[in-house]
């Protein structure tokens, strides 16, 4: 059998960073399903070949129906089936949470560097231009026009530069803010029975 989960990793503002689909198998059989089930561990032969088995009952069209008394008894069990599993469930996902949220880490610290060059790129493309304006000032005379042209640019530059300087410091640190998981949920998604054609 298996069970479905879903892993929903949240940040600032509830926004959304990750989902992923997180499976638990375990071995279920109706003349034990008052016991406790014991989820296979992940990564192994066992769990690999359930997950197989699935993936090749979904992909079958056999337009078989599942007889109503077996329908019936599987129903019966799935709440106790479910409880058994949640907390394997749980430890599953937060094992992928905390791959996810490093991931996202380490993502949101790429981001910030690259807009760090950026913005330091901006910086000195106007610091280049700047000095390059006030060498051209001091041996060109400028007319009335172009010396206010001149000095409006050289503002506006001043400012840009101050801008830019703001951003180096705030936009790095938002940036890897924003991939910072705050809020982490597991939902379980569905139970699936992996019945024998024959069975």
């Amino acid at each position: 059998m298996v069970l479905l989960g879903r892993l929903s990793l949240f940040g600032q503002g509830a926004a959304r960073l990750d989902e992923e689909v997180i499976a638990v198998t375990a071995r279920w059989h109706p003349l034990f399903n008052t016991r406790k089930l014991r989820a296979y561990a992940a990564g192994r032969d066992a769990e690999a070949a359930t997950l197989e088995q699935l993936e090749q009952a979904f992909g079958e069209q056999t337009g078989r129906q599942v007889p109503l008394a077996t329908r019936e008894q599987l129903q019966a069990a799935a709440p106790h089936d479910v409880g058994q599993l949640l907390q394997p469930l749980q430890e599953r996902a937060t094992e992928a949470g905390l791959t996810a949220a490093e991931l996202l880490r380490a993502r949101g610290q790429r981001e910030a560097q690259a807009m760090t060059e950026l913005l330091a790129a901006q910086r000195q493309r106007i610091q280049a231009e700047q000095l390059r304006r006030q060498s051209a000032q001091l041996e060109f005379e400028f007319s009335g026009d172009e010396s206010r042209q001149v000095r409006a640019d050289m503002l506006a530059w001043t400012r840009r530069l101050a801008a830019i300087e703001g951003a180096l410091e705030r936009e790095p640190r938002r940036i890897e803010d924003g991939f910072a998981v705050r809020l982490t949920r597991v939902e379980p998604l569905g139970l699936v029975y992996l019945w024998p054609q024959g069975g």
